[in-house]
């Protein structure tokens, strides 16, 4: 996908701003599988690995995820008045968020080193929030949250990852566990004011009713 292709672009060390941060990169491989266990599909993603480098900013690595309470709040809430509840997620949400740091920098994984003209080894310029650099899961988390915001829906006190839309006696509530979205409410306020503006904004999977909270045992 085009959004893919431009999160990195080639670059020699002599491009780059000073100082530079340069993490070394890698390509790690994954297959899914199906409910029945079965390979369904085989996934390749040229990573940062953000453990090479000492990134000076630590207070842009913070990003809070949705607490298992706020799941189970949800889903009781939803049993409660009779809302539904739904399930989906944001395919490469990372690379959907942007990077403001303009002077970090990768090498090439050794088996796609690259040289330029000179046999100079050439780098990659990060340009979006690559899986693996230290500050991608922060700016993804403000990337959602402007969406968020923008959208109508205001932060929990309780919890930084649950949001909350008030329309006449209707809510509709968010619960955001980094890229993985519960939405509980009635069902035709899921779709106006949650699926449809979501899906003009972020590619979405959508995964159906809520049976258990992604990825977690609820008991």
């Amino acid at each position: 996908p085009r959004r893919r292709l431009g999160a990195i672009k080639r670059a020699t060390i002599d491009d780059s701003p000073k100082p530079a941060c340069l993490f070394n990169s890698t390509v790690q491989y994954k297959l899914e599988r199906d409910k029945d266990g079965n390979p369904s599909r085989y996934k390749a993603r040229w990573c940062c690995d953000g453990r090479t480098a000492k990134y000076q900013r630590p207070s842009f690595h913070f990003s809070p995820t949705a607490s298992l309470t706020s799941h189970k709040l949800l889903d009781a809430f939803a049993c409660h008045v009779g809302n539904v509840s739904w399930q989906c997620d944001v395919s490469s949400a990372y690379l959907l968020a942007d990077q403001p740091d303009d002077t970090l920098y990768m090498r090439f994984p050794e088996q796609l080193a690259m040289h330029d003209e000179l046999g100079r080894p050439m780098y990659l310029h990060v340009t979006r929030s690559l899986y693996g650099l230290p500050t991608s899961a922060a700016n993804w988390y403000n990337c959602i949250s402007t969406w968020a915001e923008e959208a109508g829906f205001r932060i929990s006190d309780g919890d930084p990852c649950l949001w909350v839309l008030t329309q006449g006696d209707q809510r509709l509530a968010l619960s955001i566990h980094v890229d993985d979205i519960q939405a509980t409410g009635p069902p035709a306020l899921l779709i106006e004011r949650f699926l449809k503006p979501c899906l003009a904004k972020f590619p979405l999977r959508f995964a159906g009713p809520t049976a258990r909270p992604r990825g977690r045992a609820t008991n």
